[in-house]
């Protein structure tokens, strides 16, 4: 005010809010304060008041106004909610460990940098064979497997999920969500597995200078559902005098006697391949060592020494 401050109420200011008094009111210093503590950002996030500035005591009643906007800070104090009731994942069998296999979403309508949703499986079977990772730059919870998953083991996991927020302000806490989990089935998918031997090597005994009708029997089977037939075979690479074949069914024999003083051991690659319905390969292979021990027999003569001449 203008007028002469040194005469009594001459610059005297009365403030008033001509709008937004429902939430806003001002003191005689013209100090602006809320009224109600229902402000909630989510609902509004800025107001506008307009405040009038009136001379006390002035003859005229001459009067200013000014237009203030207000914005509201955000705070952590709503629960995340999950997007959907139920997650439905299909997941093939040979996936990495650690690699994501699907992406569970949350509403949170706080603003980003008070977004601090924590994943969590509270319910189901297995439920150390999966973790969930939150992404930070999204807030989306990501599954990954723990452990390698098998269709021949187990085809479906079922799990409960849960969503919290360890860093809520529970003071301020506007609102308990009605959605706080979800259920999360996963299914997984058969992939076409090259078969597998039932041991990682086989070690057979053969005494020289027989021929065995079996000396000893590898077994590989196809780890998929269909089962196929597995046709076994002898890497030539490995075998170079030719000396053993393999049947169909596995079993290892030698076409021709041995003798241990040339060769005491014999390392052999077996190969296992999948075969379809017609008897042809599928291209799934896998191989294994065989190694067959030749056992010693007494089959070499020493030279016994010349009689000496008697001496005279």
């Amino acid at each position: 005010d203008a007028d002469d401050p040194t005469v009594a109420d001459h610059a005297s200011v009365m403030y008033q809010i001509l709008k937004g008094e429902e939430h806003f009111a001002i003191d005689g210093s013209g100090l602006i304060f809320t009224t109600t503590k229902t402000l909630d950002r989510e609902m509004q996030a800025k107001y506008e008041i307009v405040v009038e500035a009136r001379d006390a005591q002035g003859l005229r009643g001459e009067s200013g106004t000014a237009t203030v906007l207000v914005t509201l800070q955000d705070i952590n104090d709503n629960f995340p909610i999950f997007t959907q009731a139920k997650y439905t994942f299909a997941v093939p069998e040979d996936i990495r460990v650690g690699s994501s296999l699907g992406s569970l979403f949350v509403e949170d309508p706080d603003e980003p940098q008070n977004r601090m949703t924590k994943y969590s499986i509270v319910q189901g079977e297995y439920r150390d064979t999966s973790t969930i990772e939150t992404d930070p730059n999204h807030n989306e919870g990501i599954i990954k497997p723990m452990k390698p998953l098998n269709y021949g083991d187990i085809q479906q996991y079922v799990f409960t999920i849960e969503a919290t927020d360890p860093t809520i302000n529970l003071h301020y806490l506007s609102s308990i969500s009605v959605r706080k989990t979800a259920r999360v089935i996963i299914n997984v998918t058969d992939v076409d597995e090259p078969p597998a031997f039932k041991q990682p090597f086989y070690h057979f005994q053969l005494r020289e200078n027989q021929k065995k009708p079996i000396i000893g029997s590898v077994l590989a089977i196809d780890p998929d559902a269909a089962r196929r037939s597995i046709g076994y075979s002898i890497r030539k690479t490995s075998d170079k005098g030719q000396f053993f074949r393999i049947t169909k069914q596995g079993d290892i024999y030698n076409e021709k006697e041995l003798d241990r003083e040339i060769y005491p051991w014999y390392n052999l690659t077996v190969e296992a391949k999948e075969l379809d319905s017609s008897g042809y390969s599928t291209g799934k292979e896998s191989i294994v060592r065989v190694h067959i021990e030749i056992l010693d027999e007494n089959d070499t003569l020493q030279s016994s020494p010349s009689p000496t001449s008697p001496e005279c």
